[in-house]
């Protein structure tokens, strides 16, 4: 609840992925270890949500789950898994972020799970598949790009990239990186 009321200071949503928890009996890397364990890390997660959906309603504040992969969480990875608890939960606080970097590891194209998120997408975020400024690795920012604008996104796009002992060259890098592969020649 103190996140919901930092980010309504700022204007800002909570992004719930790592910190949701790994889930299951050993986290992330491949099987949870037990479906009956993951149904009620699960379970945990969507009565916490229901605790938090209406601080963050009444704050005006959107909670924006991760899908993550499956080397950093057991469970909601692809959009496809988290759809049941976007309709559990119709409230409008309650969206998606989605990361190209997670995307490229669990889902089999760009443009599927971003026509499924696009009614709840509360942003997007971006780096390339080895967590370097887009651009710069193996991730066809091209495809994911046409994607985006497919679907119609026109929210934040937000840079998670790995922060190396020179933070300020790296930031310019993949701002570099981000306008070369998703904004050049897109509408401003």
């Amino acid at each position: 609840a103190a996140a919901i009321g930092l980010a309504a200071g700022l204007g800002s949503c909570v992004t719930i992925g790592g910190f949701r928890g790994r889930g299951g009996a050993g986290g992330g890397g491949g099987a949870a270890g037990g479906g009956e364990d993951l149904e009620r890390v699960k379970a945990r997660f969507a009565a916490s949500l229901a605790e938090l959906l209406p601080i963050a309603e009444q704050h005006d504040v959107m909670l924006c789950i991760e899908p993550q992969n499956r080397f950093q969480s057991a469970f909601y990875r692809t959009v496809a898994e988290i759809q049941p608890l976007l309709e559990q939960f119709p409230s409008r606080a309650l969206a998606l972020s989605l990361d190209s970097f997670h995307m490229n590891i669990e889902e089999s194209d760009f443009l599927t799970p971003l026509q499924a998120a696009a009614p709840r997408l509360g942003y997007v975020q971006v780096a390339d598949n080895h967590r370097g400024p887009p651009g710069t690795g193996l991730l066809d920012f091209a495809r994911f790009r046409d994607a985006l604008a497919a679907v119609g996104y026109r929210g934040w796009i937000c840079l998670e990239v790995n922060q190396p002992a020179d933070a300020p060259a790296q930031a310019r890098a993949a701002l570099a990186g981000l306008r070369r592969t998703l904004l050049e020649g897109a509408e401003a």
